[in-house]
């Protein structure tokens, strides 16, 4: 087996079979294979729960209902065009409610979500990404391979238990798609989803759009996972490795939160809004890739193949290759309680009405709320989670803006200003008025308008401290685009 193989504790998956019939074995085992051996490598000691029945994504549904574990790995999806999607999201906020984490892999085919990995050698159907993994409740993990150059980062054997990295490993975006079909870290804009308010920072693009990935792991067959599939090695890679290997490390990171006294039970929600934070506030927790690209050659005449092919380069901070870029898992897991000083917040309106289309100015002054620290960073507007705008800080010394302030603060006042037209104030249909319970992060967040809203993760999610589910048979597209067995 796996575990034996590679000097692992003995450990099986607890099999959790939802709604009907055993769909038996079928090709999609090698998903399961991949995804339950490779959580746990990462983290031996979790409890896994293998969730699985005749739909891979229904089970995410299962695995919610059932709460048997703070983290979901899925590693199928699809095309973001042509799901329930507000059903689907219900389901998502609902886990993060719970305290559950879903991550999904991004997607093999780059910046072309809507065509198959390892099919044809170009993209057909224009520019998009996947879903699940572009709901904003759930996070997107993209893929990277190891760009060693001339280094030295490999030993000249291995050890016992088949290890030989020296090192930290240069990564660059993933992108082995050839003739043979695509091969690439997914990525891009959503054409449905506005830009969440916690996705900011260097790098981000200003489209209002939710943007993926928005975090990597290595995915490329030239750095293969080794699996077990029917008592057989195999050499896989993909986003299908990604996701699972990050449910592991988020394991040991919930964890870490319980044996330190930082949560009193595992489960950490929507960790998006964290993990974009730590991204300015703490960003040795990730290895920011500068180099690669999910580029990929598309069919002339096709959608947005207006130079024979369509992607994005990696690049510094944020980018739609790579996400944050991949994680220091130690890093991540010791930094994620960083926090800043905290400061007070003032919101000013220039109008007491207003009608459609007309133009309101807000300013938001921002100053330490104790001590004499001077805030920096950005300030987002939002309306029921819908984000306006946003504004860096920019000090205004000890200009005496408002009188019911102290000296002391006036001194580290910033302030920022924002003209924010019809949408502060016109209904829109795609505004995103969650119902029932949401999440962000465990973190609190304001959004300002009419109807305030805080969502705080919180629950129960199993008996361990490290529990995963994972389910992986049925509907939606596995990613795995190599495969080499002996």
């Amino acid at each position: 087996s796996f575990r034996t193989r590679f000097g692992l504790p003995a450990n099986d998956p607890k099999m959790v079979l939802y709604g009907g019939a055993d769909p038996g074995y079928n090709s999609a085992q090698i998903e399961g294979d991949l995804d339950l051996e490779w959580a746990g490598a990462i983290a031996p000691k979790a409890t896994i729960y293998y969730v699985y029945g005749s739909s891979a994504l229904t089970a995410i549904a299962a695995a919610v209902s059932l709460n048997v574990a703070p983290v979901i790995t899925v590693s199928y999806g699809g095309c973001e065009i042509g799901w329930r999607l507000n059903y689907w999201r219900t389901i998502a906020q609902q886990a993060n409610a719970q305290g559950i984490t879903i991550l999904d892999s991004s997607g093999d085919s780059g910046a072309a979500g809507c065509d198959p990995q390892g099919d044809m050698p170009f993209a057909a159907a224009g520019r998009m990404v996947d879903f699940p993994a572009v709901l904003p409740e759930v996070t997107a993990v993209g893929g990277t391979q190891f760009a060693e150059g001339t280094g030295t980062y490999w030993a000249s054997a291995n050890s016992s238990n088949l290890g030989s990295a020296l090192s930290y490993i240069p990564e660059a975006a993933w992108n082995e798609s050839s003739w043979a079909g695509l091969g690439s870290s997914g990525g891009g804009a959503s054409l449905i989803y506005a830009k969440p308010v916690w996705q900011n920072g260097p790098g981000v693009p200003d489209d209002n759009a939710r943007d993926v990935p928005d975090i990597s792991l290595s995915a490329a067959g030239h750095d293969a996972y080794l699996i077990i599939d029917s008592g057989s090695l195999g050499a896989v890679g993909g986003t299908s490795a990604s996701a699972p290997s990050m449910a592991g490390i988020l394991a040991l990171l919930n964890q870490y939160q319980v044996s330190k006294g930082f949560q009193q039970q595992p489960g950490l929600g929507n960790i998006n809004p964290q993990l974009y934070r730590l991204a300015q506030s703490a960003p040795s927790a990730f290895h920011d890739i500068t180099a690669g690209d999910n580029i990929v050659n598309c069919a002339q005449g096709s959608p947005d193949c207006l130079t024979g092919s369509f992607g994005y380069q990696a690049g510094p901070a944020y980018d739609m290759a790579t996400g944050l870029g991949s994680v220091d898992a130690n890093n991540l897991v010791t930094l994620w309680n960083s926090s800043t000083n905290a400061v007070t917040i003032w919101l000013y309106v220039n109008t007491a009405k207003a009608t459609l289309n007309d133009t309101v100015g807000m300013t938001a002054v921002v100053a330490a709320a104790t001590g004499s620290g001077t805030p920096t960073g950005t300030v987002d507007f939002s309306v029921n989670g819908v984000k306006l705008g946003s504004s860096s800080l920019r000090s205004i010394g000890g200009r005496p803006l408002f009188p019911g302030l102290s000296d002391r603060r006036r001194r580290y006042i910033h302030t920022l200003g924002a003209i924010l037209r019809r949408h502060c104030i016109q209904r829109r249909g795609h505004h995103q008025n969650h119902p029932g319970r949401g999440s962000l992060g465990g973190r609190r967040h304001r959004a300002f308008g009419p109807r305030n809203r805080v969502a705080v993760a919180s629950g129960r999610a199993g008996s361990e401290l490290a529990d995963l589910a994972k389910f992986a048979r049925g509907r939606g597209r596995p990613r795995h685009p190599h495969g080499l067995y002996h």
